[in-house]
């Protein structure tokens, strides 16, 4: 190798950013601004439904649009039909041209004229059908053409609108979630900034470059099992996703499982081995742990909320069999003198995200059934059943 080449290649090695694929400090500092700017510029409840308004015009558009595109592309589709079928008819008819020789039936028609009237009448029709076939041809492309900028231009606007949709839905979940009434399980805009400063501050601590992939930095473990959080227990309430939960409505959607049939005081166990990414305490929720994993070289994010302690540090390498916390949710609930306002009495929270996620907006954007990974019963309520450890 050329050795000019080869110093080029090692400085490239050396101050190229680690991993810039990754999430970075860097990425987590931008976040923080933005968390930030969002929580010095609050919406009012009027403002909030003003926005709610908002997303649900653009939607309608959206789908509008969307109802165009394919009205479009059917008429393509049909023009592109025809196009191809004259196209047939015009080589059957060449081809009929060269076979006569321009002295055969073409001429025989011509010439089989009585009068100099006819002759021209019938030269006529073949120059016209000629003709007639090239124009439909010409103008049957341009249209497909058209329809083509058309629906391109269709496209162009629905991805537009699609930005300015989802940039208002993430404002829209961000205010909420930040709202002095909120029951969405998980943090608001303020203590998001909290562990978002936390996990800055750990991640400098233990050498993390400003560019580097924070996930090096921690070195997830991989591993192939999932286990129950609890040496034994039922399902109380299921996933939602979005979706509004039946049994307890104010809250909105649902994205984990809730899990109790034990005591508050029980131990709550790592689902896997991984490593402690955030410890937080929050005001729907209550003491909260999140854990990343690195299952069969997947990402995964898994909660645990309405703990009555904690025993993990930040940063903690954790397996199946590391006790992270005990139940809690009743003695730390509102109802009961305590803080957490999302609890109605004793039971975990858990749940699972695809990718490694530590705010509440984009750890339930990614939320995923437990079931998914675990075989738990269905409702205690209706099943009477337990699962085992």
């Amino acid at each position: 190798m050329d050795k000019k080449l080869f110093k080029i290649l090692i400085l490239l090695i050396l101050f190229i950013p680690n991993n810039v694929y990754g999430v970075t400090i860097n990425d987590l500092e931008e976040k923080l601004r933005y968390l930030e700017s969002l929580n010095s510029n609050k919406l009012s409840s009027s403002e909030l439904s003003n926005l709610t308004y908002e997303i649900m015009d653009i939607d309608i558009i959206k789908n509008d649009i969307k109802n165009k595109i394919k009205e479009k592309e059917e008429l393509i589709n049909s023009y592109q039909d025809l196009l191809e079928q004259k196209k047939v008819e015009t080589n059957e008819y060449l081809k009929f041209l060269q076979l006569s020789g321009l002295s055969n039936a073409y001429l025989e028609y011509i010439f089989d004229s009585n009068t100099v009237t006819e002759f021209i009448y019938k030269y006529g029709i073949i120059d016209q059908l000629s003709e007639y076939n090239n124009n439909l041809i010409n103008d049957t492309l341009e249209l497909i053409n058209k329809l083509n900028n058309d629906t391109q231009e269709l496209v162009n606007k629905y991805d537009e609108l699609d930005k300015q949709s989802k940039l208002y839905t993430e404002k829209y979940n961000i205010y909420r979630l930040n709202n002095s009434n909120n029951k969405i399980e998980g943090a608001s805009i303020e203590e998001d900034i909290l562990s978002l400063k936390e996990k800055i501050k750990y991640y400098k601590s233990i050498g993390c470059g400003l560019y580097q992939d924070i996930n090096s930095c921690e070195n997830i473990p991989l591993t192939s099992l999932w286990y129950y959080p609890l040496e034994k227990g039922c399902v109380t309430s299921d996933f939602t996703g979005n979706k509004v939960r039946s049994d307890y409505e104010e809250l909105g959607g649902h994205y984990g499982i809730d899990l109790d049939c034990g005591s508050e005081g029980d131990n709550v166990y790592a689902a896997s081995k991984g490593v402690v990414a955030l410890l937080a305490k929050y005001r729907c929720g209550g003491n909260t742990i999140y854990i990343y994993h690195n299952v069969n070289g997947k990402k995964y994010t898994t909660v645990y909320m309405h703990l009555l302690e904690i025993k993990v540090k930040l940063g903690q390498v954790v397996d199946e069999n590391t006790i992270i916390g005990l139940m809690g949710g009743k003695s730390t609930s509102t109802l009961f003198g305590g803080y957490d306002r999302c609890s109605k009495g004793e039971h975990l929270h858990f749940g699972v995200s695809e990718g490694y996620y530590i705010s509440t907006d984009e750890f339930n954007d990614n939320a995923i059934d437990a079931r998914n990974i675990l075989k738990f019963p269905v409702v205690y309520y209706d099943s009477k059943e337990f699962f085992y450890r």
